[in-house]
């Protein structure tokens, strides 16, 4: 009886949801269908150790509910959504960066993704839908946003956006809303980042690539087999902790992120 009432037009469902992230913080909002390979195998339960990696295995399953037990986390197959939120940093002290202001801005642009991804999960359990809320874990959020429409990966690893460029912290919330999907788009960031390479050339710890795009990457945190720019994860988080910040050079120095703020700023 309850399920009967849940509203099921994907085009008025996406619109309320686009009014509803607005509101609760994001810059950018997209919904695209979800694919496994993008869920990651298993979740560090001991991320911020220096031991040995503690892992608890994510499968995707047949069940009516996503649960836990010992085995695992279990995500049901029935999830075939994801929505994706860009939340904006804060422009003037990301600029700062490498520097405790803009790791400043990062904390706060990971706690506004969770506060809104949390948000919009409420939102849709309110309606009778399953949600699971997620900032960085569960999957690959830069897959995800460019398929929900979000932006483009830049050379820095990054996805850009129309409206802050690299400035914004990705979070998601899986469900089985039935949204309205939305599409891809070119913002021409391929090209320009082909020939631009700034941000490779400012990276303190030259994790960011020259030269061109490829389809592997420099070790096991890359996930290789697309055609992009690899950065070197490891390599980044070693200057992260020997700088006791979260860098961001590659954020401030990338001209969407200072065109976007240019933009935003014409606009009053």
């Amino acid at each position: 009886e309850v399920l009967a009432q849940r509203p099921t037009d994907g085009k008025r469902l996406r619109r309320y949801l686009g009014e509803f992230t607005s509101r609760v913080g994001a810059l950018r909002t997209g919904v695209a269908e979800l694919r496994p390979e993008w869920i990651y195998a298993d979740v560090q339960r001991n991320h911020c150790s220096s031991d040995a990696p503690e892992v608890t295995p994510i499968h995707i399953t047949e069940a009516a509910a996503p649960y836990e037990d010992e085995t695992g986390l279990y995500l049901p197959s029935s999830m075939k959504r994801v929505i994706v939120m860009a939340v904006p940093m804060d422009f003037d002290l990301i600029m700062t960066a490498p520097s405790l202001q803009a790791e400043a801005a990062t904390s706060l642009g990971y706690s506004r993704a969770a506060a809104a991804a949390i948000s919009v999960a409420t939102f849709i359990r309110t309606c009778g839908y399953q949600a699971i809320p997620s900032v960085n874990g569960t999957g690959l959020s830069v897959p995800m946003a460019i398929a929900a429409g979000i932006g483009q990966a830049g050379r820095n690893g990054l996805l850009i956006t129309p409206e802050a460029g690299a400035c914004v912290r990705l979070c998601k919330v899986f469900t089985d809303m039935p949204l309205e999907l939305d599409t891809p788009i070119d913002l021409g960031v391929t090209e320009y980042c082909q020939s631009c390479g700034l941000c490779a050339e400012k990276c303190p710890s030259k994790a960011v690539p020259t030269g061109d795009r490829t389809v592997c990457g420099p070790n096991e945190c890359s996930h290789s087999g697309e055609l992009r720019w690899y950065v070197n994860a490891k390599q980044c988080l070693r200057y992260w902790v020997a700088s006791g910040t979260s860098c961001s050079v590659c954020i401030a120095v990338c001209p969407f992120t200072r065109q976007g703020q240019v933009a935003k700023q014409s606009l009053g």
